[in-house]
């Protein structure tokens, strides 16, 4: 977990997208990361949200959020309502 002294405000999140090289559908077809539907990232700070918390992976869209440089690492401001769904890495792959 990175350590990043910054509190959110009302619905926010301070997401970190994950460095992604190719997405592959459902169907199996390997999409180019500037084409792919969504985006994965992992939450860094929350303000006052429900449905996520620090350390989850959240999924979005590429159009989502405002991006943000801090001590030299990106990051992207998302409302709680541009978060589509909450990655469960533990669960195996339909």
């Amino acid at each position: 977990m990175i350590d990043v002294n910054i509190e959110m405000i009302g619905s926010r999140v301070l997401v970190r997208a994950e460095d992604q090289k190719e997405h592959v559908n459902p169907s199996g077809v390997i999409i180019v990361e500037s084409y792919a539907p969504e985006v994965l990232g992992t939450v860094i700070a929350c303000g006052d949200v429900t449905e996520v918390k620090p350390g989850d992976v959240v999924l979005f869209t590429p159009e989502s959020g405002r991006e943000m440089e801090w001590n030299g690492t990106q990051y992207l401001v998302l409302d709680e309502s541009e978060i589509l769904a909450v990655w469960d890495e533990d669960q195996e792959p339909v």
